[in-house]
C-alpha cells in the first residue's frame, strides 16, 4: 500500500526512500563484536599463563604479575566493548575497548582483531544508538 507522511499527511514523494532494517542495519558491529570478544579472551587466557607461569617457575617477578593483571583488566575492557558493539550501544565505549584489545596483544593476534574491529567500528559509527 501507499505510505503516507507523518508531519504533512501526503502520500510519499518521489525523492521519498523507506528504509528497512536490512538497509539500516549491516551485520558488521555484530562481528566487530565477536572480533572483540575473541580479542578480549585471547588477552586475559595471556594474561593468566603470565600470572600461572610466575608461580610455576617459582619465579617471583612483580613486573610479570603486574603484566598478567593488566592482561586481564585489558582483556576484560575489549570484552566488555565487545558485549555494547552486540548491542549497538555506547559507541565510546566500544572505541575504547577496541583500543584496549590492540593495546593487550592477545597472543599476537589480538591487536589484528583490535586493528580491524576498530575499523569496522568507526566505518559503522551509525548504526550505535
Amino acid at each position: 500500500g501507499s505510505t503516507m507522511c507523518w508531519e504533512c499527511a501526503e502520500g510519499p514523494s518521489e525523492d521519498y526512500v523507506e528504509f528497512t532494517d536490512s538497509q539500516v542495519h549491516s551485520e558488521s558491529p555484530s562481528a566487530a563484536a565477536a572480533l572483540l570478544i575473541l580479542a578480549g579472551v585471547l588477552t586475559m587466557i595471556q594474561g593468566f599463563v603470565l600470572m600461572a607461569g610466575v608461580s610455576v617457575m617459582d619465579y617471583s617477578s612483580g613486573f610479570t604479575t603486574c603484566c598478567g593483571s593488566l592482561e586481564l583488566l585489558l582483556g576484560l575492557g575489549a570484552i566488555a566493548g565487545g558485549i555494547m558493539a552486540s548491542k549497538r550501544e555506547n559507541y565510546p565505549l566500544v572505541v575504547v575497548g577496541c583500543i584496549l584489545a590492540i593495546i593487550g596483544f592477545g597472543v599476537g593476534i589480538g591487536t589484528v582483531l583490535g586493528i580491524i574491529a576498530l575499523l569496522t567500528v568507526l566505518a559503522h559509527k551509525e548504526e550505535f544508538y
